[in-house]
């Protein structure tokens, strides 16, 4: 549980137990573009799972003034065995998002975000393919058994 700042790797890990986390990625802006790509995961045996992606800052010189700069670049896994999974993403992140439960709940929501593909599990599992803008991040929401959410939104 905590805030913690996301350079170009971060893994929050728990066996037994939830993962809260607030991120605050710190990436370095090179016009408007993101110079590196950075890989962000949590994992969870048993236990709810609960991430806000916080929007990174690219205040500079080149980017003041201008429109925000898309947050791209991005390779995220949340995943948990037994219980919810929940991400958020600011509106600022464009990408790809794989959202899957074997058994339990799924929503997808967020302004600019499209659902492309979705399906079912038999009875009471769901999954969806949905995407946001041109970025090439790529984002993975699962969870075996317990509802899984990833929505895309301001978070404070």
């Amino acid at each position: 549980m905590g805030r913690y700042v996301h350079g170009s790797k971060s893994e929050f890990r728990s066996k037994y137990g939830s993962i809260v986390v607030k991120v605050l990625p710190f990436l370095r802006a090179a016009g408007k573009e993101v110079a590196w790509s950075s890989v962000l995961r949590t994992k969870n045996e048993a236990g709810p799972s609960m991430l806000d992606l916080l929007a990174p800052p690219l205040e500079t010189s080149k980017t003041r003034g201008k429109a925000k700069a898309p947050f791209a670049n991005l390779t995220a896994e949340f995943t948990s065995s037994v219980g919810s999974v929940r991400a958020v993403f600011p509106p600022r992140w464009e990408g790809a998002a794989d959202v899957d439960t074997e058994v339990g709940s799924l929503r997808v929501a967020g302004e600019g975000l499209d659902v492309v593909e979705e399906g079912t599990h038999g009875p009471v599992g769901k999954w969806v393919h949905a995407v946001k803008g041109e970025g090439d991040s790529m984002v993975s929401v699962k969870s075996k058994v317990g509802s899984v959410e990833f929505l895309v939104q301001e978070t404070v």
